[in-house]
Order: structure tokens, then sequence, then C-alpha cells
């Protein structure tokens, strides 16, 4: 198989995010004894510690670590490596740097199994499997006769793009970028801003991105790909989103706050849980502000 690159993923509240992109390939032979993965580029998993499907509160404590671990860095790779040393994510192998994030999710303890794999290559994408060899972008690999391989690869995440207007005269094209790995969410969105504004151009002021100011492009590329940097401006969007439904006016943001497509509506987590962590001690709206203005200025040593 082939695909993009395993990814470091976000919080064990995107439990309903579309299919993660994993770029994996296992390969075992008759004897039922593994041989190994074939991985195309390094990442990070989430640490999620139990079985049981996990509540949507649980994106509370992840958004106010990653907003404390964003704002304390000046790299968003140091960011990501304090998450990984606080539990909330977890690299499946621990040699190579993480460079991409596409939301993905496992359990700690399936993590530390997966980690028991020893051979690992890192030959690029597969490119053709032949009877005796796996060819590879950066050499081959032999295969015992009868070995199995398994393509653990998936392309959930690669047709995002955030590079055009949302609404043009007589046309509306749904964005995933309102909130981040939560497309049901961005559609409701949407849906509420076509019915509540008029015409296109004020209806564009509630999205971050448009054709004049793309985000996610790293590279030259409009793709999400789950580079580190486009899970921040992914970030960005969201709290660009957020903040310009609440300034339309109450009515605007009881529907996007109290909406059951949303990870913390009352309807999935008790309110008093979420007015505290916004608006208690932890003040985590006041840190999302200061984290938007802090990625409006590149504050980031690494962010293109």
């Amino acid at each position: 198989g082939r695909g993009g690159g395993a990814g470091t993923s976000c919080s064990a509240a995107a439990r309903r995010a579309p299919t993660p992109c994993c770029t994996c390939c296992a390969a075992a032979s008759t004897s039922g004894k593994s041989r190994g993965w074939f991985l195309a580029t390094p990442g990070t998993y989430c640490a999620r510690r139990s079985g049981a499907r996990p509540v949507c509160g649980s994106i509370l404590p992840f958004k106010l670590a990653f907003t404390n671990a964003l704002l304390r860095s000046d790299s968003i790779l140091g960011a990501f490596k304090a998450l990984e040393r606080a539990g909330y994510l977890g690299r499946l192998t621990l040699d190579h740097e993480p460079v991409q994030c596409r939301g993905a999710l496992i359990r700690t303890a399936d993590l530390h199994l997966l980690r028991t794999v020893q051979d690992v290559v890192r030959l690029g994408r597969v490119t053709a499997v032949r009877p005796n060899r796996l060819e590879l972008e950066k050499g081959t690999m032999p295969l015992e006769p009868g070995s199995l391989l398994v393509d653990c690869t998936a392309c959930g995440t690669g047709g995002y793009t955030a590079n055009y207007d949302v609404w043009s005269p007589g046309h509306i094209r749904l964005s995933s970028n309102l909130t981040l790995f939560n497309p049901s969410h961005s559609s409701a969105l949407v849906a509420y801003i076509e019915t509540t504004s008029t015409d296109a151009a004020a209806k564009n002021k509630f999205i971050a991105h448009s054709a004049a100011s793309p985000l996610l492009v790293v590279d030259g590329s409009p793709n999400f790909h789950g580079h580190l940097s486009q899970l921040v401006q992914g970030v960005y969007s969201e709290l660009k989103t957020m903040r310009a439904i609440q300034a339309h006016g109450k009515k605007s943001f009881n529907f996007y706050f109290a909406a059951r497509t949303n990870y913390v509506a009352p309807c999935h987590v008790p309110l008093r849980k979420t007015l505290w962590v916004m608006f208690g001690p932890a003040r985590l709206d006041k840190k999302a502000t200061r984290l938007m203005r802090k990625i409006e200025r590149v504050g980031f040593e690494d962010m293109p």
C-alpha cells in the first residue's frame, strides 16, 4: 500500500473525527512471526488510557493542556513533546521526531504493544509489491515465500483544504475547518450562518480561510497532510470562527455552544464543568485569545 506519514494525534475527545491517515504496512511470514513495520513518516498517536469509549468532556482537559503547551513553547514541536511527557501523546517509535498530526487515537496499552515490534523499515512509501520483494521509494526489501502483507494505510484527511471562499454567489462549498476534527459541527455552523446572515461577503467573515487568505498551506501544497503547523493553523481557524460567532450576538453563540454536534455542548458535558474550565482559575477562554494572537504573529520558530 501507499499513503502519507503516520500522524501525531490530537485529543481522545476527537472520537468522532474522520478516519485518520495511518501509513504503515505490516509484514509477517507464514510462521506467524511478525517481520516488522514499514513506516513512511515518523509520527505520534494520542494516548487514551482506558479501553472505554471516551466521553466528549475529555476534550476540555486536552484543550487546556494543548493551549498551555503552545503558549509556553517557542516551537510547535516543543509543545508536542510537552504533551507527550504529560501523557496526552505517544510516539510509535521514539528514535525519530514526530512531523505530522492527523488526529489518530490509540489506547496507551495498544501503543506499548505496537512498540514491541523491533524491525522498523524507513525507506519511504511502498511503490510496488512483487512476489519476492517489496519496492519502496528509497530501496527494496526481500520477502520470504508466503509472506503476508497488511496494508494499514488510509487517507481520511488528505482532501482537506482551506484555500477557498465557502460562500460565493449561488454556491456553498462546505468547510471542515470551522472546528478542528469535527466536520459535523463545522457543517452545522455553515448551515446556521447561511440562515442567519445576508450576503456572501458577510457570511465569509465567519470563516478564517478564503481564496485571498488561505490556511494549511505548507511547502506550496494546500492539502492537509498532517504537518504539525497545519494542526496549529486548524486551531487558529476554530478560534477565529468561534470569536466571530460570539461577536455576532448571544443567539448565534448559543447555537455554537449548545448544538449537539459540539463536543462540549451541555448535552455532553455538564455546563458548570465547561464554565469552570473556560472562566475559572484555568482561564481557558483568555488563553485561547492569547494563543490566537501568538499564531497571528507567527510566534513559533518552526511555523512556515
